[in-house]
């Protein structure tokens, strides 16, 4: 890990507020990330699960979100890279789950993703959520020294032109993802119990920094990542927090 960036994420500690997670989830303390892109003027992203994985900013832009501000994407460069300091974001059970805003439905888009080297594709990642360039949403991760990937997809294209909450679930000992959206199973895959390939790579998020031409063309509010599969009860809870806002 770059020294120069380990400070400048320890830095965004000052300016964080740690506030208690969603009252719906039975488990808060299986949160390791929640990124609330509140921040109006500087590079840091703080992290409100009280892990301290704060993130750095560049070229996004600030609007108004379903909860307070939101982060837009430009589509070409716009990125947000948390990295992993402590190994805290290596997951193996894990649920990726945030508000996202499309301006068009068509991808690719890398909206959250950690590791990966191939368009399209899961090999390298330790976890990953994205668009294809169909619009369907797509979640997977390289399976633990096999080279090997697995893959949900969604039925249909993500919406564009309002927020949908989106989220991608892995359970290893039932080998079970699935994906939401707008607190519905939209996909389902089972892997087997396989584990996702661990490794030291940052977090990106509305970018995937490793392909050219995955930026988000649109933006994020709410993002969150937990080290277990929540349940369908739980998923639909964090939706209806959102819906209540609009």
């Amino acid at each position: 890990m770059n020294p120069m960036r380990k400070r400048i994420c320890l830095a965004a500690a000052a300016l964080l507020a740690v506030t208690a997670p969603s009252a719906g989830v039975s488990t808060p303390d299986l949160l390791v990330a929640h990124w609330k892109f509140n921040e109006t003027s500087s590079p840091f992203v703080s992290d409100h699960s009280g892990r301290g994985n704060h993130a750095m900013t560049g070229y996004t832009s600030e609007i108004g979100g379903l909860f307070n501000n939101a982060f837009t994407f430009d589509g070409s460069r716009s990125f947000v890279e948390a990295p992993d300091l402590d190994d805290d974001l290596d997951l193996t059970d894990f649920t990726i789950e945030g508000w996202f805003r499309f301006n068009s439905s068509s991808g690719p888009y890398g909206l959250v993703t950690k590791g990966g080297n191939g368009e399209d594709s899961f090999v390298n990642d330790n976890y990953g959520l994205g668009v294809i360039p169909d619009g369907r949403l797509a979640c997977g991760f390289e399976v633990e020294n096999s080279g090997a990937e697995e893959t949900v997809l969604s039925a249909g294209a993500v919406p564009a032109g309002r927020w949908v909450h989106l989220a991608c679930t892995y359970d290893s000992a039932t080998g079970v993802m699935k994906l939401y959206q707008d607190g519905a199973v939209v996909g389902m895959h089972v892997a087997g119990n396989r584990q996702p390939q661990r490794q030291d790579q940052s977090v990106y998020i509305g970018n995937n920094r490793r392909i050219n031409n995955q930026t988000l063309n649109g933006a994020v509010d709410e993002l969150r990542l937990w080290k277990a599969a929540l349940t369908d009860a739980e998923i639909l809870d964090l939706h209806l927090e959102g819906q209540n806002k609009k």
